[in-house]
């Protein structure tokens, strides 16, 4: 990718490019058994980046372009180990036709240079038996009366307790659960997103 020397985890294979895939990205593909991975690494021009240092500004952004079948998951930014900033978002889509389970958007930049900046985007498809890490989650919190007998305090946005609009995240999606379910969709796009903040 010219000068961008960005590192792709060994466990994803490189994929033909799609029509309508960005001009001039690369993708790559990743399988586990509770999902199918797919990630496109390009360069955008720096003044189309988000703002690396108003994580605030960008969560604002999301509550306002979210769908009624959407809920933000996760905002991060910060600084890589080799001086890079970056930001990630991920939001999830739910109750899609003819696609049972649930898609986490991992959208990913990192400033390279004054000029440009490294875009990923990741989409991450819930496969196989689909919703079991929500199950499960729910029936262990409300045996503990962590939830109400109704799911009351199943659902939250992370960022903002007075929005309720959308499918909001749901305590299954906090990072507490990852090592629960490693090779979940939303495991996989938070996996992702680290290995490649690590890496640069």
């Amino acid at each position: 990718m010219g000068d961008f020397m960005m590192t792709v985890p060994v466990d994803y294979q490189q994929v033909a490019s799609a029509p309508g895939d960005p001009q001039g990205s690369i993708s790559f593909m990743k399988k586990t058994d509770l999902a199918v991975c797919l990630a496109q690494y390009y360069a955008i021009p720096a003044d189309m980046a988000m703002p690396f240092n108003s994580p605030k500004e960008v969560i604002d952004g999301i509550h306002q372009a979210l769908g009624p079948n959407q809920g933000l998951i996760e905002v991060m930014s910060g600084v890589t180990p080799a001086g890079k900033k970056y930001i990630f978002t991920i939001v999830k889509t739910g109750n899609r036709p003819n696609a049972p389970g649930v898609q986490y958007c991992l959208t990913m930049q990192i400033g390279f240079f004054a000029s440009r900046v490294f875009y990923v985007q990741g989409f991450f498809d819930e496969t196989g038996f689909t919703g079991d890490r929500d199950a499960s989650v729910y029936a262990i919190l409300q045996n503990d009366g962590k939830i109400g007998p109704n799911g009351e305090g199943w659902m939250c946005d992370p960022y903002d307790p007075d929005y309720q609009r959308g499918l909001l995240m749901n305590l299954s999606e906090k990072t507490d659960y990852d090592g629960i379910f490693p090779t979940h969709p939303l495991t996989e796009a938070r996996k992702l997103a680290t290995q490649i903040v690590q890496a640069n």
